[in-house]
């Protein structure tokens, strides 16, 4: 479960940067002299595991401490000694017990310099349950990727969904023969789309494989999470009142567990192992007689 968890705040942060991306055109169509504070939040449906939702929510540039509520419940506001502190803006978060389908209304209160109220809301609604169909989901089996050929994966469509962020992540230790060199890899790829199926080039997955001439190790991961809201390059944000940014909810789908085999690649590490495994029995009995 922790690739799940820095996955919610990989994508919290990923949100976090669009927002600043979009920030300073939205604070140039207030027609009000006071800036309002930055709010960016996600509902996260099955965030750790089945029995557990969370909120989370990032306020910027208020005057005061605001107190901040999801449906009429308080959420606390975390520090420097909690997990998942962010710097540049006060966080809160808490687990909350919500199913799919479910609208869930955002409320933040503050006060201004001048200590005058001011109030910040949004709502959305979580998207619907779905699954990945093109290949068997890790509870059930892993699966093998092939070396250098492309990699698709689909999955249903979720209800209320206006997109869908993945995350793919790749670690593999490789040889070159030519140089004698060792090197271990990872390639991340992540991206909010707006299709049921993405298909990553062999490019993508497998960088600079020509010079590789085995393969020792590979691990991979892929999640899938249904959002409320796109979210992209001059996209405006849903919170109204005195703030701008967004509330976005999301619906983990499914993950995959992944290795990368099928090639001459892998069989000749294969091979390499049992070769060195029956060396080295040899070199055992030799010493014991």
């Amino acid at each position: 479960m922790k690739v799940k968890r820095s996955l919610v705040l990989t994508i919290f942060l990923f949100v976090i940067s669009l927002f600043f991306l979009n920030s300073c055109e939205m604070l140039d169509s207030s027609s009000s002299s006071e800036i309002p504070i930055y709010v960016t939040a996600g509902a996260y449906k099955d965030y750790y595991d089945e029995d557990e939702d969370l909120v989370f929510v990032n306020v910027m540039n208020s005057a005061s401490v605001p107190t901040v509520k999801v449906n009429n419940q308080s959420l606390n506001r975390r520090t420097l000694e909690d997990d998942y502190f962010i710097l540049g803006g006060l966080i809160y978060w808490d687990y909350f017990d919500f199913g799919t389908g479910q609208n869930l209304s955002l409320e933040i209160e503050y006060k201004n310099q001048d200590e005058e109220n001011r109030t910040a809301n949004a709502s959305v609604t979580i998207p619907g349950s779905f699954s990945i169909t093109s290949h068997p989901n890790s509870d059930v089996d892993e699966f093998e990727i092939v070396w250098g050929q492309d990699l698709t994966i689909t999955w249903t469509q979720s209800t209320g969904a206006e997109a869908y962020e993945y995350y793919l992540w790749i670690e593999y230790e490789t040889y070159n023969s030519t140089t004698d060199d060792w090197e271990y890899k990872t390639v991340n790829l992540q991206n909010m789309i707006t299709g049921t199926s993405v298909t990553f080039s062999a490019n993508e997955l497998f960088p600079s494989s020509v010079n590789i001439s085995e393969v020792i190790y590979t691990y991979g991961d892929f999640d899938i999470w249904a959002c409320s809201k796109k979210m992209e390059e001059g996209d405006m944000g849903n919170i109204t009142g005195d703030g701008i940014g967004f509330f976005n909810g999301y619906a983990w789908g499914d993950d995959l567990d992944f290795e990368v085999s099928g090639t001459s690649l892998a069989k000749r590490v294969e091979n390499k192992s049992k070769d060195a495994k029956e060396k080295l029995l040899k070199i055992i009995s030799k010493k014991c007689k």
